[in-house]
């Protein structure tokens, strides 16, 4: 389940999105269900519950319209409920400029939707022009009719929508503290079998993510500016580390240190200094970590960013190689020098192209210092 539902991202944890849409949708097997028969399926009548629970009942009136209240009081902007009710969230539309010249209407606003399958929410900038035209009614008689499309959509809090787009995502966390932030690029993420259930999904929106938790609203077949990676450091395997943490693991690190200060090995606690790029024509994107401790004889703690949890790694020595065992797969150095208060490495990377050969490159050269 966290494979199929990753889409590559190997420091994220996305599961929780697969496992929820499971429950309601037959992704498993799409291609046991028809259209006419897709009713029968166990997760429709589960929406369908939810759906009168949170829309038909007093419920509504106790969740959605004491929130719709707040909103309207903290935000001092005005607020539109957008939610339609055949489909699994509550959903609002918060403008923030409007300016009509003519029949032509040009706003911008956020648009918001609060799941009602998981503990998920999303927000989107959206900059919006409505005309009003003359057109033929089905009498033939003239008749006028608006038409409306999305100019651009906002990912992220950027620019413009900075402060209205966080202090939006500041009052839903506020009211409702367990929702996570559902990512631009996550909610365009494929998922077979959704449309089977909506229909009426078209473009980028079918079989989608957003689809599935959200409604097949039309949003992503139009151009896209600010971070549409926007939200995921929130779905991080590495959790970021509080003040105190990361005390305990520098104290730890030092002591260790500290206690082969003054000898010549490689088995000390090594500090990042510099990484010089050695390849010309190639450009290879790698993480390099900040911190190494070889103190122990077969497990290396390896410290990519400060306030993340360290990882435990298996390695070895053998002449003048060192080999780690690391979630990015096997790393490779070439001891290049070896003084006490220094280390200097060959990060070592090897590739396999098309007609299966390897090749193997020297990436970086990378200066450590023993750690104080």
């Amino acid at each position: 389940m966290t494979d199929k539902f990753n889409w590559g991202y190997s420091k994220h944890d996305f599961s929780s999105i697969g496992e929820t849409i499971c429950k309601y949708f037959p992704i498993e097997n799409p291609d046991e269900y028809l259209e006419k028969d897709i009713r029968y399926f166990v997760g429709i009548r589960r929406v369908e519950e939810i759906l009168n629970e949170n829309f038909f009942t007093k419920n509504y009136r106790e969740r959605w319209v004491k929130f719709r209240k707040f909103l309207r009081e903290e935000l001092k902007e005005p607020f539109l409920e957008s939610t339609i009710a055949i489909y699994p969230c509550y959903s609002g539309i918060v403008i923030l400029k409007e300016e009509k010249n003519n029949n032509l209407t040009y706003t911008k606003e956020l648009h918001f939707f609060i799941s009602l399958l998981g503990p998920f929410y999303t927000i989107l900038g959206v900059d919006k022009a409505e005309i009003t035209l003359g057109d033929l009614s089905v009498g033939e008689e003239m008749s006028s009719r608006s038409y409306e499309a999305n100019l651009v959509i906002t990912a992220s809090p950027y620019l413009e929508y900075q402060e209205p787009f966080s202090m939006l995502q500041e009052k839903i966390m506020e009211y409702f503290p367990s929702l996570k932030f559902i990512p631009y690029e996550v909610n365009i993420e494929k998922v077979e079998g959704i449309s089977l259930i909506y229909q009426d999904s078209k473009g980028n929106v079918k079989d989608s993510v957003f689809s599935a938790l959200f409604r097949p609203d039309n949003y992503f077949n139009t151009e896209t500016r600010g971070n549409t990676h926007y939200g995921f450091d929130e779905w991080l395997i590495v959790k970021k580390l509080d003040e105190e943490r990361i005390r305990e693991i520098k104290d730890e690190l030092l002591k260790r240190s500290l206690k082969v200060e003054s000898e010549l090995t490689v088995h000390k606690v090594w500090r990042l200094r510099k990484a010089n790029y050695i390849l010309q024509n190639i450009t290879i994107i790698i993480d390099l970590f900040q911190v190494i401790d070889f103190s122990e004889n077969n497990f290396a703690t390896i410290i990519y960013k400060e306030d993340e949890e360290p990882l435990i790694s298996k390695y070895s020595i053998a002449d003048d190689r060192i080999e780690i065992e690391s979630f990015q797969g096997r790393i490779s150095f070439r001891i290049q020098e070896l003084g006490i208060n220094e280390l200097k490495l060959i990060l070592h990377v090897d590739f396999i192209v098309n007609d299966g050969g390897i090749y193997k490159y020297d990436v970086f050269e990378m200066i450590f210092e023993v750690y104080k």
